[in-house]
């Protein structure tokens, strides 16, 4: 699936948990066969805590750059990368 910043997107099932720890996200997936378990660093788990459903990939990235004083295109792509991603491995869905 190709996104663009204007899709948005939001965990595929309920029963997703994530935690903050530290500087990373560690999310539990128990909808796979066997329970999968994904560590985002500091800009992914940024990135994963602003997809709730309510905003474009546009904005998620706008929020990013602007907490990390990183260039706006860079993190566009790396939030296209990540929701793309996570969409082919059925842990995000469109909103």
């Amino acid at each position: 699936m190709t996104l663009s910043l204007a899709d948005t997107l939001k965990p595929a099932h309920p029963s997703l948990a994530w935690r903050v720890v530290g500087d990373e996200v560690i999310l539990v997936d128990p909808t796979q066969a066997d329970t999968v378990v994904r560590v985002f660093n500091t800009v992914g788990g940024a990135i994963w805590l602003q997809l709730d459903g309510t905003r474009d990939l546009a904005t998620v990235a706008e929020i990013v750059a602007a907490t990390y004083e990183a260039p706006l295109a860079d993190i566009q792509a790396d939030v296209l990368a990540f929701a793309e991603t996570l969409t082919a491995k059925g842990v995000l869905v469109p909103a």
